[in-house]
């Protein structure tokens, strides 16, 4: 029995309608399959671009924090080696290339010499001699003084820990004299000797005892708890609370030179700035767990420079205007569109980070190491970091190196851009090669504004490093009290780190600061104290 004669009609007008509502279904259901299948395809790019991110994020955790990468023989990148290292490689195969197949080139090396180090001559030495006795030392058969025909020496290194102490100022006062010439001579009848200003006064911190407390905290990153304890270990009670104090009362007699500090920035050509986080719990419309910022400037010549760091509440437009009046020159920093308002009202010339154009090519090939696109962009770096490098380990001039760098580094550049055009429209742009490439073209045009002056480096790092020991310090002391302890830290990480930057002794400055700025009367006395004006020999204690 044929089930289907008997379930369709015999009408031809009733199966014609019938084909034609089939007919429709098949087409609403391959519309629907259509859609499906779109859907389905953009859900699978959202799952490997969230993949994506996923790995990215969990290699800023579990993966080294500094960006390095090479390849290895499959040509695979790995992270173990400098991105400069790329176009090292590149050079050294060009070489074997030149070279007969039966040469083999071998990178030379030098080696530290090994065995224990010599104390330095300038530790002061103690001498300690052993010998024999008159009894020993005489002959068993005659008698005789058995002589010296030579000796051994050791040397081992001792310490003595921190050693306070009492220094007493003592004022001679001076009465009348008992001439009859005295009485009539108005002088005054009780006179005292000078005695120096003193850099805290009313206070039992000396000008070497301020130097030492503010250098440990804020140059060895110590909180004041710890190193309160550590007084307590030699059995002197200073406690935190008078440690913080000293460092506020010692920022704000320091603050005029902060001002000449940040004066001498503003007059440099070329500034490098940047700013990070800082939590201070008692600010008036905050609440604890909100975020100020630290703003740090660094600039001046090459073996000259000085680091300004300063502490706002805000992370606006408002600050940079502000730390930036007066200045007419380049202004280096990173992708942050705060600095904008300041570049267009002073007409300044903007340059941007190479470095963060690099570090998200790298956030993309750690997510995929299989990717092609981060693995061309970091070689194109690779080779503008090494024709850096290499031209400032020559001895040229300002102009004969910004001459030399721009004819190297143009054609390197300019095929990066071309690769960059081309790329990015064949690739998805959610990904994350797609955001570095999207990145690097917004930033372009002031990536490249490095080729214009002598004392810009493709990125920003001069000004990071500079903000290193702070971020340090933060893991360790977490927060600041109130503003102005969040201020006077601001000044002091200013004067440490142009210590620093001048290869000065942080703490034999600070204690030669302690002691000359009381003294200081006019502008050119202080001006005389900057860290870029001083050399190691006028600090020696």
């Amino acid at each position: 029995m044929n089930c289907g004669n008997d379930i369709l009609p015999d009408d031809k007008d009733e199966l014609k309608k019938i084909i034609s509502l089939l007919q429709f279904d098949r087409i609403n259901l391959e519309s629907k399959y259509s859609l499906l299948q779109s859907e389905i395809t953009k859900l699978t790019k959202e799952n490997k671009s969230l993949k994506e991110k996923l790995k990215s994020a969990l290699a800023k955790f579990f993966s080294p924090k500094k960006e390095k990468a090479s390849f290895d023989q499959s040509e695979q990148l790995s992270l173990f080696d400098e991105a400069e290292t790329f176009a090292e490689k590149e050079s050294e195969e060009a070489e074997e290339e030149t070279c007969s197949s039966d040469e083999t080139i071998v990178k030379s090396y030098s080696r530290k010499k090994g065995g224990k180090r010599r104390i330095p001559d300038f530790i002061p030495a103690e001498e300690k001699v052993y010998e024999l006795s008159e009894e020993e030392k005489a002959c068993k058969c005659c008698g005789k003084t058995r002589p010296v025909i030579g000796e051994d020496r050791t040397e081992e290194l001792d310490i003595i820990p921190a050693q306070f102490k009492k220094i007493v100022h003592i004022v001679k006062k001076y009465g009348p004299c008992c001439c009859d010439g005295f009485l009539n001579s108005e002088e005054p009848e009780v006179i005292r000797a000078k005695k120096p200003e003193r850099f805290l006064p009313y206070s039992i911190a000396s000008a070497g005892l301020a130097a030492y407390c503010i250098d440990y905290k804020y140059n060895y990153a110590m909180p004041y708890y710890r190193l309160s304890k550590k007084f307590e270990a030699v059995e002197m009670d200073i406690s935190r609370a008078t440690l913080c104090n000293w460092t506020m009362i010692a920022a704000e007699k320091c603050r005029v030179l902060y001002d000449m500090m940040l004066e001498k920035i503003r007059s440099s050509e070329v500034i490098n700035m940047d700013e990070t986080r800082v939590q201070v719990l008692k600010e008036d419309g905050k609440t604890a767990e909100s975020l100020s910022y630290m703003w740090v400037m660094k600039a001046g010549k090459e073996n000259k420079k000085l680091t300004v760091f300063h502490y706002d509440s805000s992370r606006s437009s408002k600050v940079p205007e502000k730390l930036l009046e007066g200045f007419n020159g380049y202004l280096q920093t990173d992708g942050y569109e705060g600095y904008a308002k300041a570049v267009e009202k002073y007409n300044l010339i903007h340059a941007g980070c190479m470095a963060h154009v690099r570090r998200k090519f790298y956030d993309a090939h750690k997510a995929n190491g299989s990717s092609k696109t981060a693995k061309k962009a970091i070689l194109f770096i690779s080779r503008i970091y090494s024709i850096e490098n290499k031209l400032r380990k020559k001895k040229f001039t300002n102009e004969e190196f910004v001459k030399k760098r721009r004819d190297e580094m143009i054609p390197v550049l300019n095929e990066f851009k071309l690769w960059l055009d081309d790329t990015i429209k064949t690739i998805l742009p959610s990904s994350l090669p797609g955001v570095a490439i999207n990145y690097a073209l917004k930033q372009w045009d002031r990536v490249v504004r490095f080729l214009d002056h002598h004392d810009m480096t493709p990125d920003n790092n001069i000004v990071e490093n500079a903000i290193r020991p702070f971020a340090v310090g933060r893991k360790n002391w977490l927060f600041s009290n109130t503003p102005r302890g969040a201020e006077s830290s601001a000044i002091m990480y200013s004067l440490v780190e142009s210590a620093k930057n001048n290869n000065l002794i942080v703490y034999n400055y600070l204690r030669y600061l302690f002691t000359k700025l009381p003294q200081a009367k006019s502008p050119e006395d202080i001006e005389a104290l900057l860290p870029s004006n001083l050399t190691g020999d006028d600090i020696k204690i």
